[in-house]
Formats: structure tokens, C-alpha cells, sequence
């Protein structure tokens, strides 16, 4: 079977997982029972809001249940809710036997990164957020060295490859398409020379295997390739195979 799968297909599992899925068990003990489903792309969401109401100050571990209370799917979470409503996002990840629940890409060093799945490859979703001793913090996002977008690349991840960048590119119908927030989740991040933050507010800018850029303009002008100076340090995004 065909590993794209159509927006039908995707409906239909949207379907199925509404009337599989009966209940959220939170730390255990209490449940919760309203959700929604939607679709975004080739994964379907389930979303649970769990109210400052029922007094949980920490999600520590979070299970879905069906109509018999027995558990479909569960996993930890450890998260402080600061007394507040608190969403939750259980992801399911289509293909050709149904769907895959992948709550994240990766628990990477215990910060959690949204993934985005194109072309059978998983983006990390959200910049990456560490800190060096040469990262710098800026506006919108840390920025980091080559050398250092390298160091930090986590086991079973690497830097995108242009032709990475090519078929995420050739899965949109613009440039910022990446903006949505249910998608790349890109924003204008530019990059930094010598702790100068340069054209913030008109590209988005990561690293790419080869020590070049890759990212586009607010203009929609795309940009790969290229020599790159070592003092310039961009964002990090990384991916790998599924």
C-alpha cells in the first residue's frame, strides 16, 4: 500500500480513534472526559484540556482508556500545570495499518519536542533550546555555532541535508506555509555575527548538515547553500528517518 495516505484515510482513523477512545485518566485517579479530535497532515491529535478545577498541580502520568476502562495507550509526563487549565496533546501518526501513537518526536536530555512528520521524515518542530558556552539567546530563539549544532545532536538524529530542506520545501505550496503553528512551526528567527542578531524579522534560518543555510525570506525567496563564516551562529532543527 501506498505510504501516502488520504485525507479520507485520515478521517476514517480520526473516527475510529473518537470511538475507541472514551476517557483520559490523569496520575491514575481522576478522568477527565471531553477531547477533540483533529487532523494535521498524516497525524491525528487528540486534545484534552484538564481544568485548574480538579486541583491537579502536576501531571505525572497520563493514560487514555476505552469504554472499559481498560488502558489503549499511556505515557509520563512529570509536567507543572502552575494551578492553571492545562492542554494536553496525544498525537497519532497514520500509516498503512492504522496509526502509531508518538506523543513526541523525542524526549531529548528531558525537554520534549514536538515532531512534524513529511515525506517519511520527522522534524524536530521547535528550535532547539540548550545552552553552551557559546549558545546566545536572542528575541526569538538560542542560536548556536556549526560546531556546536553538531556537539549537540542527540543519537539517532542529524543536521537536514539540502535535499531535506528540497522535500520539505516541495510538500508546501509557500514558504510560509512552515509558519503554521500546527506545522514547522517557523518563525523569523534570522541569525547572529559576532553577538549581532541580523535579519530577524526577515528569515528564518537554521544549519544544515554541510555547515551551510538553509531557510527562506519574508519575501518567499528560498536560501540553501552557500559559504558560511564561522562566527555566523543560526538555529538548530533536527531530523531523522521513520
Amino acid at each position: 500500500m501506498s505510504r501516502r495516505i488520504s485525507n479520507e484515510c485520515l478521517f476514517k482513523t480520526a473516527l475510529d480513534l473518537k470511538n475507541s477512545i472514551s476517557k483520559c485518566r490523569v496520575n491514575g485517579e481522576l478522568f477527565i472526559d471531553e477531547y477533540e479530535v483533529n487532523i494535521h497532515y498524516n497525524h491525528v491529535s487528540v486534545r484534552y484540556l484538564i481544568p485548574s478545577t480538579l486541583g491537579i498541580s502536576k501531571v505525572i502520568r497520563l493514560e487514555l482508556l476505552d469504554a472499559d476502562d481498560n488502558v489503549l495507550m499511556s505515557h509520563n509526563l512529570d509536567e507543572d500545570t502552575n494551578d492553571e487549565d492545562y492542554g494536553v496533546v496525544q498525537d497519532f501518526f497514520v500509516n498503512e495499518h492504522g496509526y502509531e501513537y508518538k506523543p513526541f518526536a523525542e524526549d531529548i536530555l528531558s525537554k520534549r519536542y514536538d515532531g512534524f512528520i513529511i515525506n517519511d521524515m520527522m522534524w524536530t518542530s521547535l528550535n532547539w533550546d540548550y545552552s553552551t558556552e557559546t549558545a546566545e539567546q536572542k528575541s526569538m530563539s538560542k542560536h548556536y555555532s556549526y560546531s556546536d549544532a553538531l556537539d549537540q545532536c542527540p543519537d539517532g538524529w542529524r543536521l537536514p541535508t539540502i535535499q531535506d530542506f528540497q522535500a520539505l520545501i516541495s510538500s508546501i505550496d509557500q514558504v510560509t506555509d512552515l509558519l503554521k503553528k500546527d506545522g514547522f512551526n517557523a518563525d523569523y528567527y534570522g541569525f547572529v555575527v559576532e553577538g549581532d542578531e541580523l535579519e530577524n524579522n526577515e528569515s528564518f534560518f537554521m544549519w544544515s548538515d554541510e555547515g551551510k543555510i538553509l531557510g527562506f525570506r519574508t519575501n518567499g525567496a528560498i536560501v540553501y547553500g552557500g559559504v558560511v563564516s564561522e562566527n555566523v551562529k543560526m538555529p538548530i532543527r533536527y531530523v531523522r528517518n521513520v
